[in-house]
């Protein structure tokens, strides 16, 4: 049986349950956006590590074509059909010394190639025809400062050993909300050798 006192009593809780919505709202929205965020963000990062592991291994079977960075711009581009084009800010192919080499410093912040180190592409090339002055080693293409000519893909000789060959991409996510600032640079980096070609 509830008495009137009881009865006043529990009448008065809708008022706490909204003072307790309006601090937990906050809180519960900023967590949605936070899930929302980092799983776009995780999106991009594992478009970005696949487009460049794609690269990388197009790069190791490419070798010294002529096309052969051509080849790598397409295979990153087909990779990272999930993102949106005009955020991939760059994509480096460079020489690199050993298997745990890195971007040059020079060439991760770059927008042309430094000359027997690594080719620099920036978004405006990456749907360029093979047929366009952007590839096969001319006077005004971006593979030129690294010609995929010059590359070793010999067992041995002066064509070989095989070059380490890496692949940089980078790309600039857009945040959705705001909230945790406008974007976030996400970087992929991978190193692989040259196939030598007696064994193609």
């Amino acid at each position: 049986m509830i008495v009137h006192g009881d009865a006043r009593r529990l009448s008065g809780d809708g008022g706490s349950a909204l003072v307790e919505a309006a601090f937990l709202s906050p809180i519960v929205l900023f967590m949605f956006l936070g899930i929302l965020e980092g799983g776009g963000l995780m999106l991009d990062y594992l478009s970005v590590s696949n487009a460049a592991s794609a690269g990388v291994r197009t790069a190791g079977i490419a070798g010294s074509e002529i096309t052969a960075d051509f080849a790598i711009v397409r295979a990153v581009s087909a990779e990272s059909a999930a993102i949106d084009r005009d955020t991939i800010t760059r994509l480096v192919v460079y020489k690199a010394t050993n298997p745990t080499s890195t971007v040059p410093v020079g060439c991760a912040s770059a927008t042309i190639g430094t000359a027997g180190l690594c080719n620099v592409y920036v978004t405006a090339y990456l749907d360029d025809p093979v047929t366009s002055p952007t590839f096969q080693c001319g006077t005004f293409s971006r593979d030129q400062y690294w010609c995929p000519t010059t590359r070793k893909a010999a067992l041995e000789g002066t064509n070989g050993p095989p070059d380490w060959i890496g692949v940089y991409v980078e790309v600039e996510h857009r945040m959705v909300s705001g909230l945790f600032g406008d974007s976030r640079t996400i970087r992929a980096d991978v190193v692989t050798r040259i196939e030598p070609e007696s064994l193609r």
